[in-house]
């Protein structure tokens, strides 16, 4: 996935379950830092990954919603995966599978 394509284009697979937020405001430096992030080039053991954490209902979600919407032209694809089991793990996996054909789905 390329992080500097044509920005005019917006992703070609955006699978975030959640419209913008037209309310969201500030945690500009958090936006940033993520940004940051996951622009990264130089080869690391855990390049592109990032989490995020914290006491619930601080904002956590909505701050990645914001910076999916902000930045979605930024990237070819954007995939929200909910991993609050391994089974919903796995089923956003697959659902990747599905959505970008990037290799053969078997019965199994």
């Amino acid at each position: 996935m390329s992080l500097d394509h044509d920005v005019s284009k917006g992703a070609i697979h955006f699978t975030v379950p959640f419209e913008e937020n037209p309310h969201f405001v500030g945690r500009d430096s958090e936006l940033g830092r993520l940004r940051t992030e996951l622009k990264r080039n130089e080869k690391t053991r855990f390049n592109h990954r990032v989490a995020v954490h914290g006491l619930a209902g601080v904002g956590k979600t909505q701050l990645l919603v914001a910076y999916a919407w902000k930045y979605r032209p930024a990237y070819d694809g954007v995939f929200w995966i909910d991993a609050a089991d391994q089974t919903l793990l796995l089923s956003g996996f697959r659902d990747i599978v599905a959505e970008t054909q990037c290799v053969e789905i078997t019965k199994e």
